[in-house]
């Protein structure tokens, strides 16, 4: 009988001739894998430890003290040059002790504005008609109009995070910002960014179409629609076979702003490097969904910030008071005041109004349904017995196959298009391929997107409209898995197989809205693209969404935030195949990561 091979947790636990250390080393480790960048010693480690070699389980209790007393291989601190650290209950492996606290430190540093500074900009504001048009504009529909909160306060601060649901105006709002900027600074360098090219590319898309409905004059719409988004790797200057890149806190980016959107996919160590980059006369502004997936990799920060305030839009007394100066109108009121202060309490804006309910108002109440957990069950199971032509949705709980072909049926146009000759033909076909999108939170299994891709081949193929001859078949959807910055091609990016003089090319439209190809020889990292997953899907929406939820609850997979992220995609119309079960268990299973961003934020 073969012998079981020991973890990678186990054997970094091992590393340490001390015993008592391992059990700690092995759980840190094992919680890292698992995405979170610390582990906290005040809950229950048994979850932890439950595959830990010994046959008697450490004491917790013993674990706590060992730690608390820290000794050869516990740190208090950066300065203790030791491989572990403990502080105030969370115990970390150095490097990412590190990490975190550059995220802190770093955050402290940008976002700290001298009060005169701060009077000077809202001064600024005050003799801005752009900013009155604004605010005498602003949505009357509600008491707040958070987007010109946001707005106001990414000017005067220099650090601001903004979050938001799909169709909250997030992208309107930076279109406000810049265009104050701009009015002021005509010169005013501007950097944007997203984690992956696609949700750079839609960023892109969204500004464009946001500065097409501002009141603003001819060159300062040039100028906004004239930025193109970078990949954050590309902003920050990646270096080939490198952790390191070329902007640093000794060469930092050179802008007067950098805008960062779905910074909820950005991983500790990524942020940390973000912020390092940041100038002291910079302004930086994170986008995101808080509520949406985190990051592949460890932590959670985005969230983090987001939670570090005592609550979202509620703000100190004094820059409440600024606000309503800036403004011919009181736009804040007492009740926004928060009472426990923190130190990114001016910083952070929720925007809470969707402006795509109109579009479907099915996907906005069952994804309001989703976030709300045990109390949102109420509406997800009266959407589920609802008559499914007046809430506009399919719902399928038996797993029919007929529904995915009525879905599959859709990619038809792309097909029809992607046949004629010429390149407006495949630029037409990829954009009716990114209208619709399968999705799925695992890969494998028959609920896995390689299974739904195979499905849905087989149908387009019984219906003639492809022939799956070969792996590079003719008008074969794929998506790029691997940044490849010689070629200008990444991760997230969608094309189509066309041959070329008898040799397979991917089409791809840039960020420039120019079609490329290159030979499939030359990327070898792609997927088909019928069905991806719900992790590839963030940054994109698309007209019809179909999910696909495995038929047995996964703990570890299928939370709130990864079918609140797949609902959302959806702009028009949702098909849901799942049962209600499972999505209320996945509603009930939130992403829990440990970290001690939010309890040291706030630490003088």
């Amino acid at each position: 009988m073969l012998k079981r091979l020991p973890s990678a947790h186990h054997q970094f636990a091992h590393f340490f001739p001390d015993e008592n250390i391992r059990p700690l080393a092995y759980a840190v480790s094992l919680n890292l894998a698992n995405q979170s960048i610390c582990i906290d010693l005040s809950k229950d480690l048994e979850p932890l430890l439950k595959d830990w070699e010994q046959k008697e389980k450490p004491n917790l209790e013993d674990l706590r003290s060992y730690a608390a007393a820290y000794g050869s291989y516990i740190g208090k601190g950066l300065e203790d040059l030791k491989p572990f650290i403990y502080d105030n209950g969370n115990f970390y492996i150095r490097r990412y002790f590190s990490y975190e606290s550059g995220v802190i430190d770093h955050t402290k540093r940008i976002a700290a504005v001298d009060k005169n500074l701060l009077r000077e900009r809202f001064s600024s504001l005050n003799n801005s008609d752009f900013l009155k048009e604004m605010v005498l504009k602003r949505d009357k529909d509600v008491t707040i109009d958070w987007q010109v909160i946001a707005a106001i306060t990414a000017y005067v601060q220099s650090f601001t995070v903004i979050t938001g649901g799909p169709g909250t105006g997030k992208t309107t709002t930076v279109a406000r910002i810049l265009a104050l900027l701009i009015k002021e600074n005509p010169d005013c360098r501007v950097k944007l960014a997203a984690f992956t090219g696609k949700a750079g590319k839609r960023m892109e898309e969204s500004l464009r179409e946001a500065t097409a409905k501002l009141e603003v004059s001819e060159e300062i719409r040039v100028k906004l629609t004239s930025f193109s988004a970078l990949t954050l790797h590309r902003l920050l200057g990646y270096k080939k076979d490198s952790h390191f890149f070329r902007h640093n806190n000794e060469n930092p980016i050179a802008a007067d702003v950098v805008i960062v959107d779905e910074a909820s996919m950005i991983d500790v160590p990524l942020f940390a490097k973000l912020l390092q980059a940041i100038g002291d006369n910079t302004r930086l502004i994170l986008l995101g969904d808080q509520n949406q997936l985190t990051s592949v990799e460890a932590g959670s920060v985005f969230g983090d910030l987001c939670n570090s305030v005592d609550a979202l839009n509620k703000f100190s007394g004094s820059f409440k008071d600024l606000i309503n100066q800036s403004s011919s109108e009181q736009i804040l009121e007492q009740s926004e005041v928060n009472t426990t202060p923190s130190e990114l309490q001016d910083h952070v804006v929720e925007l809470r109004k969707s402006w795509r309910v109109k579009d479907n108002v099915f996907i906005s109440r069952l994804s309001k349904a989703v976030l709300l957990g045990k109390k949102g069950e109420v509406t997800v199971r009266e959407i589920y017995e609802s008559d499914p032509i007046k809430e506009k949705i399919i719902i399928d709980e038996n797993y029919d196959p007929a529904v995915l072909e009525s879905f599959a049926a859709d990619f038809r146009k792309f097909i029809v298009e992607a046949n004629k000759e010429g390149e407006q033909h495949t630029i037409k076909a990829l954009e009716e391929l990114n209208k619709l999108r399968i999705l799925s939170p695992v890969r494998e299994g028959k609920e896995g997107i390689y299974n739904l891709n195979r499905m849905v081949e087989g149908f387009l193929e019984k219906q003639g409209l492809i022939k799956v001859d070969s792996k590079d078949y003719e008008n074969r959807p794929v998506m790029i898995t691997r940044n490849n910055y010689e070629l200008n091609v990444f991760n997230g990016d969608v094309g189509i197989i066309k041959y070329l003089r008898g040799t397979p090319h991917v089409y791809i439209v840039n960020n420039k809205g120019e079609l490329k190809h290159h030979p499939t020889s030359y990327i070898s990292d792609m997927e088909t693209a019928f069905a991806s997953t719900v992790h590839k899907s963030q940054g994109s929406e698309f007209e019809k969404v179909m999910v696909v939820l495995p038929k047995k609850f996964k703990e570890r997979i299928m939370t709130r935030e990864l079918l609140y992220t797949g609902i959302t995609r959806a702009k028009k119309q949702l098909t849901l195949q799942a049962t209600r079960e499972v999505v209320l268990e996945s509603m009930g299973n939130t992403i829990k990561r440990a970290s001690g961003i939010t309890n040291r934020m706030n630490q003088r």
